[in-house]
């Protein structure tokens, strides 16, 4: 009898609340990084909120390829596909990917709806040979499902560094 008032009781325990703050968007979007690195189509794809009726949660990706163009996803359908389009090449590519976040930024303590801003280099290594891209990057995220999502990310081309 107590075994079952037990189990009732841990089965009426409300939901753990988000885990708010800056930290926990910063780790998602290190986690998506890893998934894109291993080519992961499932998993990026699982990044992406779904579409919410009205503004602001209406997926967009605004990101780069592995070439440096630019592709655009509107809607949570596009962005899943857009990222698992951009997963599967990384492991069509061969070789390994590596993704380091250089400057990050993330100071929304809410959570719901946070964003982040960062800096990141993608480096490609295959048969002896390494091409690095940086990038700066923004994006919004909400709490959705359990997890930490992208609602809205924009990729752009980091200029060049300074020469001293």
């Amino acid at each position: 009898m107590r075994h079952l008032v037990l189990a009732a009781l841990v089965s009426a325990a409300p939901a753990p609340a988000p885990v708010p703050g800056p930290g926990a968007v910063l780790s998602m979007h290190r986690a998506l990084f890893a998934a894109l690195d291993r080519g992961d189509a499932d998993a990026v794809a699982a990044f992406v909120a779904p579409d919410l009726r009205g503004p602001p949660r209406t997926s967009a990706l605004f990101l780069l390829d592995a070439a440096g163009e630019p592709v655009v996803a509107r809607g949570a359908d596009a962005s899943r596909d857009l990222l698992a389009v951009l997963a599967r090449g990384s492991r069509a590519a061969g070789g390994t990917w590596t993704t380091t976040m250089s400057r990050e930024e993330a100071e929304c303590h809410s959570s719901e709806v946070s964003y982040a801003t960062f800096e990141f280099e993608r480096v490609h290594e295959v048969d002896g040979r390494r091409v690095a891209r940086r990038y700066l990057s923004s994006s919004l995220a909400c709490y959705e499902a359990g997890a930490w999502r992208v609602f809205h990310w924009h990729v752009s081309p980091a200029p060049a560094p300074k020469k001293p």
